[in-house]
């Protein structure tokens, strides 16, 4: 065990043993650097290809060497950075998107930049890349963008303040969702940019601040501890000072309306409608040294991304608000606008811009009252109706609003004041939004304290006599508001009834006038299609309407326009017949329309032009509804429809079927014309074809068609089709007609009075079978798919017994050229009818007397007849109730001429015979 552990420790005392030192050998210092290494490279190829690959800009600069430049002391190196970056992510957009987060990051410190030159660059590259994004790629960031935004706007330096709107202006381009569901932060301070706030305890008149202005409406008290809002001044002269409001409510108008949208709609962001409780931001930012710091003070208590959802932050968001609006309306001085003809229009251009944009937001407001009212059920009318008189001395005073010309200070000497057609559409529809706001307190007002609402109803019928070319969709917007309006209070409507003549005459007026193709013609149409629909909600609810009376003149006219060769297959001929089918269905038809309708029936059905055929096949459907409430069964109309029910598609010639039919059985007893003119319809459909090439073929008789001596002749032309149309194959049309032929054999089952009627229509069949001697396949198809609706007589049986055995003959003897289906089914249609044993008497009477005059190939084509038939089992009950005749046609075949070469199949139908005959017993 001692040698062992003596082993060990000397093992381990090698790393420390004492070199010995040799004569002649120098030994290494310890501090000596070891340099006989060996070195190994690691390569990677794809981390070498990606950073030779890194985009570049022009000036061959990364993207981090370019975001890095953004600080830099010099502006003009700021302003070069932004126009590379602007490079790579113009051509290099995917690049860009991975580093989305440091680019916006970046590039929005440059929003409060104090030149110029790169808050402009700075647009540049917004304006595209926030194009380029979707709202799940941006919203994430979203926060320290609107974080951005509130330094800009509170910033000192009033373009930078300016500036920041035109960014908020691409974000409400492209993401308004976002923009709504950040208003908290941003809607007071867009609101601060032309105003301030002001606290009065007892007496407001006590705040008079040298830069800001202040009113007070009617309807509030002053002895109230409340909060107001006064109207910050820029002494820099009246025009600047109206460029800067125009601006500042422009973007109000516009974040109101992504606010509206996202209230009362279907919001495209779902995941930003709940604001963050916290009042406070946590974000950091890091200002320049060049710039100064922004302190964002807003009102906590009132949440304004729910100012068009809650009555409560509505009520304030609006006392708040109304006052300034009131206040720069009057700035504007309305009663005095001029038009300089000498020195120029911009004072007078951006006045009305101005008004424009406090009407777009009074207007904003008041269809968030209705949108309120609808959805809460609650009454907010009283939100704007304290600031009622205030609008109307302000702005309803002034209405209509006009600018005079001056020429050097002095009036021109006309004799009407016109402003300059430069200005005529500006000015219209500052007006017709006057006019809009009118007709929302007309709907909580009585319209005895509204003087103004004569002005409003005079203005908008002049306007539309007068055929306005500027702005058609608003002023029949307008009109057609102005008549809900009127329509929605019937019981106090006074003297609105002369209202409601008025603007229906000159709503029609306008109409008329219009161009054919015009969209003037198009939006009247939608409106009277609106009206006629809130009228039948009316009616509904069961509330009573004066406008429906009035538009009887207007409804009469609609179809003279119809039959207009300008509207064949246009989207107006659809409405007008949309309307038309409307006024119908509820009831709001007269007599005078029907009437004058009935009489252009046949102009609408007239083969010739094929105005009915020009339509869509929406307006069709529409159109064969409206027959039913007309006097359909003229002769004249009862043809053009029998033509056309093989012209449409077969669908609607079904639907067009059964309308006719409704209406036959309605009126059945009432004449006896009825009935004839219907039947003569349904012979027109049945044939398959028109009477005119019935008798032109009758003079043409192909000489390869054999006339039957004891029976008409059933043939199959391509000529006899009613529409001889290339585009509509034989096997096509005789689908179709099986299938008309079908759905009329359906009806004939449901007639009312049916046993004395089909007398009527059995007759009318054997007319028509008597005066032909040759008959189409179809005709032949369509009399024999009736007979089997009708109790025909002992006396008439014979004389259907020589149709069906010419359609019999027809089929065997080869006569039809074209295989498309009609054997088989003229073939199962006649066997049918066979099953009656009188039926099969008169067959084989007809057989009989036809061998007598016969040669060998028709005597071929009786034996495959009778062939075929004896093999239907069906048939053998009908066979031996005539076992007679069955003899005496088999004796008759063998005595005729080529009969001897017949003695097989003579044989066969013998044997065929007596199995029948056998098997009755």
């Amino acid at each position: 065990m001692g040698k062992k552990n003596t082993k060990k420790k000397k093992e381990k005392m090698k790393d420390f043993v004492k070199p010995k030192l040799k004569v002649g050998r120098k030994l290494e210092r310890q501090n000596a650097t070891q340099t006989n290494f060996k070195t190994l490279t690691i390569t990677l190829p794809n981390q070498l290809q990606s950073s030779s690959e890194e985009p570049l800009s022009q000036r061959k600069q990364t993207l981090q060497v370019l975001l890095a430049q953004l600080r830099h002391y010099n502006a003009n190196v700021r302003y070069d950075a932004l126009a590379g970056i602007k490079d790579i992510i113009s051509s290099h957009l995917d690049y860009a998107l991975t580093n989305l987060s440091n680019v916006l990051n970046k590039v929005m410190e440059c929003l409060t930049d104090i030149d110029a030159r790169v808050r402009h660059q700075l647009f540049v590259i917004l304006k595209y890349l926030l194009s380029q994004l979707s709202l799940t790629m941006l919203q994430p960031f979203f926060t320290r963008i609107v974080a951005r935004l509130c330094c800009g706007l509170t910033h000192i330096e009033h373009d930078i303040r300016m500036d920041t709107l035109q960014i908020l202006d691409i974000l409400l381009d492209h993401f308004p969702g976002l923009i709504a569901s950040h208003s908290k932060d941003l809607l007071p301070i867009i609101v601060d940019l032309i105003s301030q706030q002001c606290n009065t305890i007892e007496d407001r008149g006590s705040f008079n601040p040298t830069n800001a202005q202040r009113i007070v409406p009617s309807g509030t008290t002053n002895q109230t501890k409340q909060s107001s809002r006064a109207l910050t001044v820029r002494l820099k002269g009246k025009l600047n000072i109206h460029q800067i409001r125009q601006k500042v409510l422009y973007r109000l108008r516009r974040f109101l309306s992504s606010i509206y949208n996202e209230s009362f709609t279907n919001s495209k962001v779902q995941a930003m409608q709940q604001e963050q409780t916290n009042n406070k931001s946590n974000l950091k930012f890091n200002y320049h040294i060049y710039t100064q710091q922004a302190i964002l003070k807003s009102d906590s208590s009132l949440d304004f991304s729910q100012i068009f959802s809650l009555s409560h932050e509505f009520r304030h968001f609006v006392d708040s608000l109304m006052p300034l609006l009131i206040n720069i309306w009057l700035e504007c001085n309305p009663s005095k606008l001029m038009h300089n003809v000498s020195d120029g229009d911009k004072l007078l251009e951006v006045s009305i811009s101005v008004m424009q944009e406090i009407l777009s937001v009074l207007q904003l407001l008041c269809q968030a009252c209705r949108e309120q009212f609808t959805k809460t059920e609650q009454n907010s009318d009283n939100v704007l109706r304290k600031y009622f008189n205030n609008i109307e001395q302000n702005i309803f005073l002034h209405f209509p609003i006009t600018a005079v010309e001056v020429r050097k200070g002095k009036k021109l000497k006309n004799e009407e004041n016109k402003s300059s057609d430069k200005f005529n559409m500006q000015l219209l529809e500052l007006n017709l939004t006057v006019c809009d706001i009118m007709i929302y307190f007309m709907s909580i007002i009585s319209l005895d304290k509204l003087p103004a609402c004569e002005q409003v109803v005079n203005f908008i019928t002049k306007a539309l006599k007068s055929r306005s070319s500027f702005n058609t969709h608003g002023l029949i917007s307008i009109a057609g508001n102005l008549l809900n309006s009127l329509s929605d209070r019937p019981k106090d409507l006074g003297d609105g009834k002369l209202y409601v003549v008025d603007i229906v005459q000159a709503l029609h007026q306008y109409y008329s006038n219009s161009h054919e193709n015009s969209n003037s013609k198009f939006l009247c149409l939608k409106l009277l299609q609106n009206l006629l629909k809130e009228e039948h909600k009316n009616i509904i609810c069961g509330v009573g309407s004066y406008i429906m009376p009035q538009l009887d003149d207007w409804l009469v006219t609609l179809p003279d326009d119809i039959l207009k060769p300008e509207l064949d297959g246009s989207i107006l001929e659809s409405i007008s017949i949309t309307i038309l089918k409307s006024c119908f269905l509820s009831g709001f038809h007269n007599q005078s329309l029907l009437i004058h309708l009935n009489k252009l029936l046949v102009k609408f059905f007239d083969p010739s032009t094929e105005k009915f055929l020009k339509m869509s096949l929406n307006a069709q459907r529409s159109f064969i509804e409206i027959l039913y409430f007309c006097q359909i069964f003229d002769q004249q109309l009862m043809k053009s429809l029998a033509l056309h029910c093989h012209a449409v598609d077969k669908t609607l010639c079904s639907y067009m079927l059964d309308i006719v039919f409704d209406r036959f059985n309605a009126e059945i007893g009432r004449s006896t014309s009825i009935v004839a003119n219907y039947f003569s319809f349904l012979m027109s459909i049945l044939s398959g074809t028109s009477k005119q090439k019935m008798m032109e073929y009758e003079h043409t008789m192909d000489a390869n068609c054999a006339e039957l001596k004891v029976c008409p002749t059933v043939y199959w032309n391509r000529q006899s089709f009613i529409l001889n149309d290339s585009a509509l194959s034989e096997e096509e049309f005789w689908r179709r007609h099986c299938s008309i032929l079908q759905h009329i054999g359906w009806q004939l089952e449901r007639l009312h009075c049916r046993k004395d009627i089909m007398k009527i229509f059995n007759k009318a069949l054997l007319e028509q079978l008597k005066s032909y001697k040759y008959l189409p396949v179809q005709t032949a198809m369509g009399m024999l798919k009736c007979l089997k609706s009708i109790d025909s007589s002992s006396d008439s049986t014979s004389l259907w017994a020589k149709l069906i055995f010419s359609s019999f003959y027809t089929v065997f003897n080869g006569n039809g050229e074209s295989d498309i289906g009609w054997q088989t089914s003229l073939l199962e249609l006649c066997m049918s009818l066979l099953r009656d044993s009188a039926y099969m008497s008169e067959i084989l009477k007809v057989s009989i007397s036809y061998l007598r005059e016969s040669g060998v190939n028709e005597v071929v084509a009786m034996a495959k007849l009778f062939q075929h038939l004896m093999a239907v089992y069906d048939l053998h009950d009908s066979f031996a109730a005539n076992q007679r005749l069955l003899h005496d046609l088999l004796t008759a075949m063998k005595g005729s001429p080529g009969g001897e070469k017949l003695s097989y199949s003579l044989t066969k139908l013998e044997y065929d015979a007596s199995l029948i005959t056998a098997s009755t017993y």
